[in-house]
């Protein structure tokens, strides 16, 4: 997440949609930065994959007029999110250096990478869960928890409502940030470009699904497949 008083943004890092690099971006028009919710504290309750409803009630709570803040985030296709998801989960912990170590093992006596563990996402697909608590086991809870939520469940006010003002398509961030950037006025907003940061290396998305999963996922995010136009395989 990023706050800017002077530029009146709030950006929200909706996870494994391309947050890093926004926040990147961002770093110089911006009054705050988020934290790691472990380094938060009640004077600086600001963490990274912050609910615009949590912060609704930060600025209500100071005084800041919330609604006049630019308010936007960023969704992704589905399919391709759950797969970051999935990669940034095996990246953590015990099971990630394991991974690391037979990769770096694989590469050196074969010269190119190990298979991904197709059989663990089609099985950790089907836990997923698009609002609450997540999904996906106790890693998924520690490091992306709102990684698997739908759109609605993450700009949503719990009353049918959206809290931010634009919801812009990761795949077309690269046409509309440096028309956003002039809109919010920010200086030499002509040469605001998207950086890419945090980029997991893995197949293309598509072999990580079977029929029976790519289907499960059109079925859990029907609403955001039908509202942003997303298709498998796109």
């Amino acid at each position: 997440m990023r706050i800017s008083h002077r530029y009146k943004f709030i950006f929200f890092s909706n996870p494994k949609t391309g947050s890093e690099s926004v926040r990147l971006m961002l770093d110089p028009y911006s009054d705050i930065h988020c934290r790691r919710p472990s380094e938060c504290t009640p004077d600086f309750p600001f963490y990274d994959h912050m609910l615009p409803v949590e912060l609704r009630d930060v600025f209500a709570q100071r005084g800041w007029d919330f609604g006049s803040y630019y308010k936007f985030t960023f969704v992704r296709n589905p399919w391709a999110r759950l797969v970051s998801v999935y990669a940034a989960i095996l990246d953590r912990g015990l099971a990630g250096r394991i991974r690391d170590l037979g990769n770096a093992l694989s590469r050196w006596t074969r010269g190119r990478d190990m298979a991904p563990d197709i059989d663990g996402f089609r099985r950790w697909v089907r836990t997923v869960e698009t609002s609450g608590r997540g999904g996906g086991g106790k890693a998924h809870h520690r490091f992306r928890q709102k990684g698997t939520w739908s759109i609605a469940a993450f700009v949503g006010d719990g009353q049918g409502h959206e809290l931010v003002d634009e919801i812009i398509r990761l795949e077309d961030a690269a046409d509309r940030l440096p028309a956003l950037a002039v809109q919010l006025g920010l200086p030499d907003a002509d040469h605001v470009r998207l950086p890419h940061v945090n980029v997991h290396r893995h197949p293309k998305y598509v072999s990580y699904y079977d029929d029976a999963t790519a289907a499960h996922v059109a079925r859990l995010y029907a609403d955001d497949i039908a509202r942003f136009g997303y298709r498998f395989g796109e």
